[in-house]
């Protein structure tokens, strides 16, 4: 590919799979993985042998699955809102297990089934106190009229209580808790639970220099006690953020720059709109952010340490692929050109006002060079915009290139995307074996509106 445009998303899918299979190394062959697409419905052509499920939460999700052709029996259809209409779709692909999270759900599943003369596997979802799930006395009850449901097979409970959990004490409480609950379910009512799925909200953490040692011990921390719970249950264990976030890379350009009452300013082209960090209020945090110059933005230097940077250190040695790595798009190339000029002219002691390039006037201007604290804002009519303050940026001018890493979870569908009628980020995935392949181009929000003339009249 011989030229990307920002802002652009680059999603390593060997990260990815190294991630889930490092999960699966922790947690032992008893327990399976569940991948939660939410966290990265782009990744879902890059999945490995080593999930055992695939989470899907609403009917654009199913849809995704359709495209890509997931295997149906691997999908489990969740999801606090379920309409008739879902459940016979989900049912017709042959999906494999639906979570109930209602009596309603219940009788949706059972009507769909009965009326295909099926019997399809169900997980009780029991509440964590939120509006998810059913607290205990009702799944009780549901189990209790486990006849009355002849399409539904009760294979077992779903859990999940929320995410970035940091204390490895809390999760393994919670695997007590719902052991404890299906032993109780048992006792009471004689039922036999089989299968446990549990999401761990294992965390991840964003914003730290050794993210990748401390999210190695939290999972080791808490692998005794998940291979002991799948000792008495089929267990799986259902994640999203945890298998994503490490292998995204989001990139964006350096629009516009400017001191205001002291603090150093710079306007990219991407925003809050499309990065998502978890946690991260008003910008007070700084995630590891890779800063490339412009003005060799083509160079071959450039690209390979763009591409061992967001492509990982694997491949610096190799001389050979360095015709198939990155070359990302200046909108601003022939400054670059001018620039380079510049500085031969400054050798020879030729130059004139005429001939200075517009991006060493503006840092004369505002003072740009060596090493400042910056604050990096969006292209969004409002002051949350703010993507990290007080960064430690050298020689940062307009044109150059920032490199957002560790979102891979999240950001390319949590944000407010059509905020202002801007263009949704291009999409491309990179792996050693197949290189870098752009996915999908950039979509203009503004088309949702400009294509219906009835809304345009309303304007």
């Amino acid at each position: 590919m011989d030229e990307l445009k920002t802002p652009l998303y680059i999603f390593d899918t060997d990260k990815f799979v190294q991630r889930a299979q490092l999960v699966k190394e922790k947690f032992g062959s008893r327990t399976g993985l569940c991948f939660s697409i939410k966290a990265n419905p782009f990744l879902l052509g890059s999945l490995t042998d080593v999930f055992d499920r695939i989470e899907v939460c609403s009917p654009g999700e199913l849809a995704i699955c359709e495209r890509v052709g997931i295997d149906p029996a691997k999908i489990i259809f969740s999801g606090v809102n379920k309409t008739a209409a879902d459940v016979a779709r989900a049912m017709d692909d042959g999906v494999g297990t639906f979570t109930a999270e209602s009596y309603l759900h219940a009788e949706l599943i059972d009507h769909a089934a009965r009326e295909r003369g099926r019997k399809v596997p169900v997980l009780i979802r029991v509440t964590g106190g939120s509006q998810f799930g059913m607290d205990e006395q009702d799944v009780l009850k549901l189990i209790n009229r486990r006849e009355d449901y002849e399409g539904i097979d009760f294979a077992g409970l779903h859990y999940f209580t929320g995410t970035q959990k940091k204390k490895p004490a809390l999760i393994e409480k919670e695997l007590d808790y719902i052991s404890r609950f299906a032993d109780k379910i048992r006792a009471e009512t004689g039922f036999i639970i089989r299968k446990i799925e549990y999401g761990t909200g294992l965390a991840v953490d964003y914003f730290k220099e050794n993210a990748d040692e401390l999210e190695a011990e939290r999972l080791a921390a808490v692998s005794g006690k998940i291979q002991e719970i799948a000792q008495k249950y089929s267990l799986t264990i259902e994640m999203g953020r945890f298998f994503a976030a490490p292998c995204g890379y989001y990139l964006t350009r350096v629009m516009d720059t400017k001191t205001n009452c002291g603090i150093h300013y710079a306007i990219l082209d991407g925003g809050l709109h499309q990065l998502k960090y978890d946690g991260q209020i008003q910008g007070m945090q700084i995630p590891r952010i890779i800063h490339i110059k412009n003005e060799c933005a083509a160079s071959t230097e450039v690209k390979r340490e763009l591409n061992e940077s967001v492509c990982g250190s694997r491949r610096s040695e190799k001389k050979e692929g360095v015709g198939r790595e990155l070359k990302i798009s200046a909108e601003n190339e022939s400054e670059s050109v001018r620039r380079a000029e510049w500085n031969e002219s400054e050798k020879t002691g030729k130059t004139s006002a005429e001939s200075e390039p517009e991006s060493v006037r503006r840092a004369a201007w505002n003072g740009q060079d060596g090493v400042k604290k910056w604050t990096l804002c969006g292209s969004l009519c409002t002051t949350a915009d703010v993507l990290a303050r007080d960064v430690e940026l050298e020689n940062l001018e307009i044109g150059d290139l920032l490199v957002f890493c560790r979102t891979g979870a999240y950001s390319a569908t949590e944000g407010m995307a059509v905020f202002l009628s801007r263009e949704m980020p291009a999409v491309a995935l990179y792996s050693e074996e197949g290189g870098l392949k752009m996915i999908r181009g950039p979509i203009y929000t503004d088309k949702f509106i400009a294509n219906d003339k009835n809304i345009c009249r309303l304007l």
